[in-house]
């Protein structure tokens, strides 16, 4: 198998906790400002490595009860928040309690060729400024709009 320079990398907020059970580990802005890639969860994490233009995969291996649990609540999908905002499939997802190793690395040799780099400025569109949060919270509570 050729060298692609490429690794995996946990990335998780404490990485300590990582670094002790052996994995490579970096924090998650550390790591956004290097990734060619991602494989992540359908929730707040992939639309954090959406905001930062990286291509993904979503993947989660849930039970019968998570996917009933999630198709009564999100009404059959998509899950990806990404997927979810922008009413199409974007990333990739594969989820429920048959998702295998080789359907996930199939989706990521593929990814690079199926996201749409226009989707990712659609999406930064849709949820507006990176400060929104803070501006709202200023305005809320302090009752000032940032400078």
């Amino acid at each position: 198998m050729a060298d692609t320079g490429l690794r995996p990398v946990f990335v998780h907020p404490n990485p300590p906790v990582a670094l002790e059970l052996g994995l490579p580990c970096l924090e998650p802005q550390d790591a956004f400002s290097r990734a060619a890639l991602a494989l992540t969860l359908p929730g707040t994490a992939a639309l954090e490595i959406a905001m930062h233009g990286i291509s993904a995969v979503v993947a989660a291996r849930a039970g019968r009860l998570d996917t009933w649990m999630a198709n009564r609540r999100l009404s059959g999908g998509p899950y990806a928040l990404p997927n979810r905002i922008l009413e199409r499939l974007v990333y990739p997802e594969l989820l429920g309690p048959r998702v295998c190793a080789a359907e996930i690395g199939q989706a990521l040799r593929d990814v690079h060729r199926r996201v749409d780099p226009g989707a990712m400025d659609e999406l930064a569109a849709r949820l507006g400024p990176q400060d929104a949060a803070d501006r709202i919270i200023r305005s809320v509570f302090f009752d000032q709009e940032s400078d």
